[in-house]
């Protein structure tokens, strides 16, 4: 009976031991997890906002602000030991093992007035001089933050180009005039913005090094308006100077140029100390403070583009997905490299293989991937990466903890 009571014992042992092991995930491994499961979270709470904004409904916003992980295992065992003259004739051995896994997520509502500003502030030159860096097709890039484009040349009529793709015709002019302004080289430099910061004034003196590093100090500089005098004649009265405020800002201008009037905006050269216009240039052909950029070549003509906010990206995105749902027309298309190209594909139905997939209403929706989803993942990207710009790291709204337990 001793021998049956250690081969017991020895079992139970090894059984704790087992199922103890069963719960230690390697942390590398849960963080892989996370991190897809939070992409897949993402990925389909767009999609379903861009499903409301289809159906004219308000979209909401969410977002993850700490992921707790958590891996806990309790074993314990209870033994019963034959003692006394009524004891039963039996041992017992019962190893008892609870284990609990998955993580802890809190969950943050973006609806605060600092979110609210960036969603709806227009997108800007700067923001989209940053995507036409990356490796996307401009049209891409530019169909999403542009809205409409007016464009008056010389002896022309004034004409406006609207980018809706509820509207099938006007659609393909502006992706039309669009790919006559890449052709011509529209991209977008960095330049330095100039402020006049009050009057002219007038100094005997040139002005000290002491003196510039204290305007820098204060984020001005201080521009010397004499001119260098020609060789062999010396400078006659006192030195004007003006006090000016840089602001590192971004402009379309064209690369290649054809039309009189793009020439009017080609891109330079240079540093970027060398790429300076003043606030009203009618050259600068950017947006610094709205949403509209100008290029204004006076008689040669004026070619305008109106940005969007990143709340009109989004009903932007919803009209295409309801052409599609609700009028059975195909995915707008783009041009790029690989030929043309759906801008954002979206079906119902589950999704076949990969894609992102949710049930919406009851129904569910799928944005292909691959050559079925054409650029969707790139406009994913582009809009999860613009609503980070738009939350507030220093006013995140009160969190509602959620545990979801798993295997």
């Amino acid at each position: 009976m001793q021998r049956q009571w250690r081969r017991s014992a020895l079992a139970g042992l090894a059984m704790a031991l087992l199922l103890g092991g069963c719960g230690n995930e390697r942390l590398s491994e849960a963080l892989g997890t996370i991190n897809k499961e939070y992409g897949a979270l993402q990925d389909q709470a767009l999609l379903i906002n861009i499903l409301r904004r289809s159906l004219r409904l308000p979209a909401h916003f969410t977002t993850l602000t700490t992921v707790r992980g958590r891996n806990r295992v309790n074993a314990g065992a209870s033994m019963s030991l034959p003692f006394g003259a009524e004891a039963p004739s039996r041992f017992e051995f019962n190893p008892n093992v609870s284990v609990e896994q998955g993580p802890t997520f809190e969950v943050s509502t973006q609806a605060n007035k600092e979110f609210y500003q960036g969603y709806l502030a227009p997108v800007g030159v700067t923001t989209t001089h940053f995507y036409l860096r990356q490796d996307q097709p401009p049209e891409l890039i530019l169909s999403l933050m542009v809205e409409r484009i007016r464009l008056r040349e010389a002896g022309g009529q004034e004409r406006l180009y609207v980018n809706s793709p509820d509207q099938p015709a006007s659609y393909a002019e502006f992706q039309a005039l669009l790919e006559r302004l890449v052709d011509e080289g529209l991209t977008t430099e960095e330049v330095q913005l100039q402020r006049d910061v009050g009057p002219e004034f007038r100094s005997d003196s040139p002005v000290g090094l002491s003196q510039i590093l204290s305007a820098h100090e204060k984020g001005l500089v201080v521009d010397d308006l004499t001119g260098t005098p020609p060789r062999g004649q010396a400078g006659q009265g006192p030195r004007r100077y003006r006090l000016r405020s840089l602001t590192a800002s971004a402009r379309f201008c064209f690369r290649r140029p054809t039309s009189a009037l793009f020439a009017q905006g080609r891109c330079r050269s240079g540093a970027v100390e060398e790429r300076r216009y003043a606030v009203g240039d009618r050259s600068f052909f950017g947006a610094p403070t709205g949403a509209l950029a100008v290029l204004d070549g006076g008689s040669l003509g004026v070619l305008e583009l109106h940005l969007r906010s990143l709340a009109e990206i989004m009903d932007y995105l919803g009209e295409a997905a309801q052409m599609q749902l609700e009028k059975g027309h195909p995915p707008p298309e783009i041009r790029t490299a690989g030929g043309r190209e759906a801008l954002l594909a979206v079906k119902r139905g589950p999704a076949g293989g990969p894609g992102i997939s949710v049930v919406f209403h009851g129904e569910s929706f799928t944005v292909p991937a691959g050559p079925a989803g054409g650029q969707s993942g790139s406009v994913f990207a582009i809009i999860s990466q613009l609503l980070a710009q738009a939350q507030s790291v220093r006013n995140i709204p009160t969190t509602n903890a959620v545990t979801i337990l798993g295997d």
